[in-house]
């Protein structure tokens, strides 16, 4: 049996198969079983989410603000407005979400799994991706200004229109991702792979290229660049 019990406009008592959780802010929830839940509004910032699992759950507008989410499951859960700033969702698995307009500014996100999901008009700025897989994902006009995503995996995802200035993409692979008027001024692409990516219109004025590769596939109609940064191979 699954009872929801709302306690507050942002509390909420769950009841699930003779085990309850209540969540509030700084909850110890350590591999607790929200599933399939309805979850939208609830306050659990500064809860430790450890291992907990969230898949399929509606988190929209849910504040995780400095929540402790490594290895979480949140799997095709809607983070829609959800706020994970300063949270830390290492190696969480957040595949298949609509996280549009969420917001992860300061989080960590190192080793996370971010695929087949929407990030549309998401806030990622100084947050840690470093070695996320983020392939085949939306990030239409999402923010990552000043975001660590060294060694991290973009393969055929939508970054048009994205802000990435002042981003750390050292080793970054961008293979077959759409870059059309993405903003990397001041951006580190050093040893980035960019084959087979779109860059039409993208702006990589002030970027360190050293090292980075692009093939035949490569589009860079229109790119902005500086000319004495033109080192792509």
């Amino acid at each position: 049996m699954v009872r929801v019990i709302p306690l507050s406009a942002a509390i909420v008592r769950v009841e699930k198969y003779g085990k309850v959780y209540d969540l509030v802010p700084g909850a110890q929830l350590i591999g607790a079983d929200l599933t399939e839940l309805s979850l939208g509004g609830v306050d659990l910032h500064g809860a430790n989410l450890t291992r907990a699992k969230l898949s399929g759950s509606d988190c929209t507008g849910a504040n995780f603000t400095g929540a402790n989410l490594t290895d979480a499951g949140l799997r095709g859960a809607n983070l829609s407005q959800a706020n994970f700033e300063h949270a830390n969702l290492s190696s969480a698995d957040l595949s298949g979400v609509n996280g549009s307009s969420a917001r992860f500014c300061e989080a960590t996100l190192s080793g996370a799994h971010l695929t087949k999901s929407n990030f549309s008009r998401a806030n990622f700025a100084g947050a840690l991706l470093r070695g996320a897989i983020l392939s085949n994902s939306e990030f239409w006009m999402t923010e990552f200004v000043g975001a660590d995503l060294s060694g991290a995996s973009f393969h055929n995802a939508n970054l048009s229109a994205a802000l990435l200035t002042e981003a750390d993409c050292g080793g970054a692979s961008f293979i077959n991702a759409n870059l059309v008027g993405a903003n990397f001024m001041g951006a580190d692409l050093a040893s980035a792979q960019l084959s087979g990516a779109d860059l039409s219109g993208a702006d990589l004025r002030g970027c360190r290229l050293a090292g980075a590769r692009s093939n035949d596939g490569t589009n860079f109609t229109g790119v902005l660049l500086d000319p004495p940064q033109q080192d792509v191979e």
